[in-house]
């Protein structure tokens, strides 16, 4: 639970894409947050980047993150809840994990509501690029231009294990590819990411 003053909304979207693109949904929620984020710093999106698959950090910071369900109904159709969380004016303190939050970042307090308009509207038009998946590649490029640089060194916590290596980019269907430390390329669907240094 926070204070007040964060940002937690949620949407939900009924049948968005055949089952075979809805795994490229948390990329499209996280363009859209990151271009809501970039519009409200007022040049300060430098700093701004995307952790795989859906986080936001900024100087290394968590600010922000995003979790999505998607269920099935009786009726056979699916439907897909994408939750926001924003750090607006308030950030949890994380042992050995640093986070901020968007007033602390500006010097100046941000409403959530501000916060709220901007996600909607750059919600809207990022589901409308995507186009219920023929437009992923796009969505994916956008995506890479405001990530980590490749060559970030990370740490990827996996149910067998914890492995290291450099961000070498993500695949055609959103997969991260990371760059172990003996030069192997791993490509990894599921995992719990910690950048090492930014």
């Amino acid at each position: 639970m926070s204070e007040p003053g964060n940002l937690y909304a949620s949407c939900y979207l009924a049948e968005p894409a055949d089952p075979g693109h809805l795994h490229e949904l948390p990329f499209v929620a996280t363009a859209a947050l990151y271009a809501a984020i970039a519009t409200l710093l007022s040049g300060l999106e430098l700093q701004l980047a995307i952790k795989w698959p859906n986080d936001l950090t900024y100087g290394g910071a968590k600010v922000s993150g995003i979790l999505i369900e998607s269920r099935t109904g009786t009726d056979g159709r699916n439907g897909v809840v994408i939750g926001f969380g924003v750090n607006c004016r308030h950030h949890p303190q994380i042992d050995d994990y640093p986070t901020t939050d968007l007033s602390e970042i500006t010097g100046r307090a941000l409403e959530p509501m501000a916060m709220f308009e901007a996600l909607s509207s750059a919600l809207t038009d990022r589901l409308s690029l995507w186009a219920r998946g023929s437009g992923f590649s796009a969505i994916r490029q956008y995506w890479l231009q405001h990530a980590h640089p490749p060559g970030t060194d990370m740490a990827v916590t996996l149910p067998e294990g914890r492995i290291t290596g450099r961000f070498d980019g993500v695949d055609g269907g959103g997969r991260l590819i990371l760059r172990t430390d003996d030069g192997q390329q791993r490509i990894i669907s599921a995992g719990d990411v910690a950048i090492m240094k930014v």
